[in-house]
């Protein structure tokens, strides 16, 4: 930009300026109503690249079983001193009270345990089945749940095992056969038929021969061996009691649900969430432990807005501290303020071009605030110290500054990542109305010391030899050399973490609720299954 492209803008800014300033404002409100009815997305796989081999594993994840499966571990609260009250008041019912029976102790919860109300008993087990029940009953009527399974139905094995059978040549390999149950011959094909016999005719053979008449040879123990094989990895301690999945000691009832919200919906996923806590707020005799991936998506959500208030706030306060103690002018609040109103315009004229707009990109606002705020104080130095002739000398540099800045930020436009794009053009935006406002809208508010151009004394210590003696540029660059030598040689022992669970900001309820679920559920040094 030439000084008379500069001084032309300057006039006209100079001389409607009443209308521009009234303009701006009217702008900066209605973008604050249209800022307050924009969809964000807090959507994380926005932020990665449009690959192939990523969409696929993405598809996986968003179409597999365990994406939208939530689990509830679920126990009776007090459950053993419950029962045990309960156990010692039947007991006083049932018997008479005599001189004898009135120097009895109360039942030790050992031998509560032989009483059918127990936990571990046979009524404590239950007293939790039935609750667990009618909180599944209860849980399957939200709208966004579509399946909820506690235990196993009653099972025709005779109609499963020959379901099995049937599918066997697409289940095992031909090598399984010859390797596990090898029937290569005919001399041992009648051996087999033989104990087949022998079995038929023993007394109460009446039991197996449904399934001597689907699978004489055996073939289906084969894969039966691979099912226990595999149900032995996963890790998880389940038993079954009255159909009902239960931990090994009798005192948790599993529950897993389905649900359509997707784990990347974060509107869904929260309000979800908040159903499933008021429902479960409603069984105090409960204690129910949650996991599940929406419970992630949440409490990250959470963390990204705490982060943003928390980044907000400090670049405020910090701004408003160098008002107050360094600039000391009233003029200087126009230059931190600038900035924001710059960032509320700019992410209004973004979601007229993106449908949603990604919450990492407002996260970002902190850091455009920072970079803009160099700009104003450069004016503002420039025009205390020579007025309008000193600022139009700096405005150039500035100008100039800030386009390299935004040539950064279009290259981003080159990338296939979709929030990448709106960053840039939201940075961009940001930046080019924060140069505008500092070099040709507020300028015309503030005031010189003295006609002479004169430096203020508060800015005198802005000046860069009140901070460094006089040094030759020779030990300038010399120092910065041994500088980024010395840098270079630590950055090469730096180790990057590739371990995606570092990404998780998750909440401690979050984890120590997943915690718990383990130490009822997992197998101590259980083997992992990799998919």
């Amino acid at each position: 930009m030439n000084s008379y492209g500069f001084d032309l803008i300057y006039t006209f800014a100079g001389s409607h300026w009443k209308k521009i300033s009234l303009f701006f404002i009217l702008l900066l409100f209605l973008s604050v109503f249209r800022i307050l009815s924009i969809p964000f997305n807090n959507d994380v796989t926005a932020m990665l690249p449009d690959n192939p081999v990523i969409q696929r594993q993405l598809d996986f994840l968003r179409n597999s079983d365990m994406a939208g499966t939530i689990a509830f571990s679920i126990r009776l609260k007090d459950a053993a001193d419950k029962s045990l009250d309960l156990a010692n008041s039947m007991d006083s019912v049932k018997k008479p009270t005599n001189s004898k029976d009135s120097g009895k102790k109360p039942l030790h919860p050992k031998d509560a345990e032989s009483k059918s109300l127990h936990p571990n008993g046979a009524g404590g087990k239950l007293l939790l089945m039935e609750r667990s029940r009618t909180f599944g009953n209860e849980f399957t009527l939200l709208p966004s749940i579509t399946k909820v399974v506690d235990g196993i139905e009653q099972v025709d094995i005779e109609k499963a095992r020959h379901q099995l059978v049937s599918m066997l040549p697409l289940l095992l390999p031909q090598s399984r056969y010859e390797f596990s149950n090898p029937l290569n011959s005919e001399e041992e094909i009648n051996i087999r038929l033989k104990q087949i016999y022998i079995a038929l005719t023993t007394p109460g053979s009446g039991f197996i021969k449904g399934g001597m008449r689907t699978d004489p040879l055996g073939w289906s123990s084969l894969f039966l061996e691979e099912i226990n094989r595999m149900a032995g990895t996963m890790g998880y301690r389940v038993k079954l009691f009255n159909g009902r999945f239960i931990d090994a000691d009798g005192n948790h009832a599993l529950l897993v649900a389905r649900t359509s919200v997707p784990v990347t919906d974060s509107k869904g996923s929260r309000e979800m969430m908040d159903a499933i806590s008021s429902l479960i707020h409603t069984f105090s005799d409960l204690d129910i432990t949650m996991i599940s991936g929406h419970a992630h998506a949440v409490s990250n959500e959470d963390v990204i807005k705490k982060d943003i208030r928390l980044a907000v706030l400090l670049v405020t306060i910090s701004f408003t501290l160098l008002m107050f103690f360094v600039f000391r002018s009233p003029e200087a609040l126009l230059i931190f303020l600038s900035p924001f109103a710059a960032i509320a315009i700019s992410v209004c004229v973004a979601s007229f071009m993106y449908q949603e707009l990604s919450v990492f990109m407002l996260g970002f606002a902190a850091v455009i605030a920072g970079i803009s705020v160099d700009y104003g104080i450069h004016a503002y130095t420039a025009f205390k110290a020579g007025g309008y002739n000193v600022l139009r000398q700096t405005g150039k540099r500035i100008f100039m500054a800030s386009i390299t800045t935004i040539g950064v930020f279009v290259s981003f436009y080159a990338s296939s990542v979709q929030d990448y794009w709106e960053l840039a053009t939201f940075s961009i935006i940001s930046i080019l109305i924060c140069v505008l406002i500092y070099l040709f809208l507020i300028p015309h508010l503030w005031k010189t010391v003295d006609g002479n151009g004169c430096t203020p004394a508060s800015l005198n210590f802005l000046s860069p030899s009140s901070f460094f003696p006089s040094i030759s540029s020779f030990w300038v660059i010399s120092i910065w050399i041994v500088v980024l030598i010395i840098s270079s040689l630590f950055s090469m022992k730096l180790q990057f973490t590739t371990d995606i669970a570092s990404f998780d900001g998750s909440s401690e309820e979050v984890l120590q609720a997943e915690e718990r679920f383990q130490n009822v559920w997992r197998e101590e040094n259980s083997l992992g299954l990799l998919f």
